[in-house]
């Protein structure tokens, strides 16, 4: 099916890199582009129907005129946009977008500098990720281009992994991810032996596409180890997923999202 790349566009000082982002990757792999910006209009709380409508109508207007001028400012005059701004919540907007016939990704910026991380990525984002049952890039600020050649996916022991979305996934990248490294964490002699059988038919399962391997972290200084190898550059994307929980519910997912993405520069993509 045709790719679709969907950017939440909330017109904060990181959307313009966010929108480079997700152009550059449309370009690269293939997909057009959808911005998105939710809106709240200004109605008075004796508004009647007509007039709450007429209120809705201009906001939602105002906020389109804002979309294509960003988009001009910071695209080519030729790229293939579609604008949606709307009163619904963003996750009915998501589904309704992902009922019509194409691969969607959904893009949107991570803000947060300094001890001002540990909120992780803001609560919307989490809001959206929890609630949309979609594959989410979030996006560091100033990442303005699509380099990833190797991705680093995290594997819980608590479920499966799922890998039809991380087949969607590397499709969506155009064949640019050569490299893919699983890696998980354990405190326990039995989840050694099970984490890594599992790790390994992981990579039995990717050495036909890509290169593949697995590392799997144990031990006092395990979160020092995982540090030490993923390196928060915008050559790598790192994969979580979402799972049956909050993104934020594990501390081994806090971590990833504090540590390496909002300290450093690499893409997180979680997946549903």
């Amino acid at each position: 099916m045709e790719k679709r790349l969907i950017v939440l566009i909330d017109f904060s000082a990181y959307s313009g890199d966010l929108l480079k982002y997700a152009y550059d990757w449309s370009k690269k792999a293939g997909g057009n582009l959808i911005l998105v910006h939710h809106t709240t209009a200004v109605v008075p709380a004796m508004a009647d129907d007509p007039t709450r409508e007429t209120l809705t109508r201009a906001t939602n207007d105002d906020a389109l005129g804002k979309l294509r001028k960003l988009a001009e400012e910071v695209l080519p005059a030729d790229a293939n946009i579609r604008y949606i701004a709307s009163e619904q919540p963003v996750e009915s907007i998501i589904s309704g977008l992902q009922a019509e016939p194409f691969d969607n990704l959904v893009f949107m910026g991570v803000k947060g500098t300094g001890r001002l991380k540990q909120i992780f990525v803001g609560s919307f984002v989490i809001e959206v990720i929890d609630r949309a049952n979609s594959i989410v890039v979030a996006m560091p600020r100033n990442v303005t281009a699509f380099v990833s050649k190797k991705m680093y996916v995290a594997v819980s022991n608590a479920f499966q992994l799922n890998t039809e979305a991380l087949d969607a996934l590397l499709a969506f990248t155009g064949g640019r991810i050569t490299e893919l490294s699983f890696f998980s964490l354990t405190d326990s002699k039995f989840d050694l032996m099970q984490m890594e059988s599992f790790l390994s038919r992981l990579v039995d399962e990717y050495s036909d596409r890509v290169r593949a391997d697995y590392n799997l972290y144990a031990g006092e200084k395990v979160y020092d180890n995982i540090r030490d190898i993923i390196n928060s550059r915008t050559d790598e994307l790192l994969v979580v997923q979402r799972g049956s929980q909050s993104l934020t519910y594990q501390p081994f997912r806090k971590f990833i999202i504090n540590e390496l993405v909002c300290a450093g520069e690499t893409p997180l993509v979680v997946l549903p």
